[in-house]
């Protein structure tokens, strides 16, 4: 008898932290920063502390090195396009 509740209990136990480890699993935090590279399919962005970080993104299309850019969830938001070196006339 006693066997059994030790049994039931580490159950419950794992059940309980992978249920815990599945929830904190899709809470990915916005990427901020400088974009350094682009591909097809991922954005290097440089933060404020100067950490780059990788993201995977579901269109990089109009991102350019050197947009200030949000990425969430695959989505990539312009905050403020690179400015074009001023002209010499």
């Amino acid at each position: 008898m006693k066997m059994k509740l030790v049994i039931a209990l580490l159950v419950a136990t794992a059940l309980t932290l992978a249920v815990v480890g599945l929830s904190f699993a899709g809470e990915a935090k916005p990427v901020k920063g400088v974009v350094t590279e682009v591909t097809k399919d991922a954005v290097t962005v440089r933060d404020e502390a100067g950490k780059e970080t990788t993201v995977e993104v579901k269109d990089a299309g109009e991102v350019d090195i050197g947009d200030e850019v949000v990425i969430e969830d695959g989505k990539v938001t312009k905050l403020h396009l690179r400015k074009p070196p001023p002209s010499r006339d």
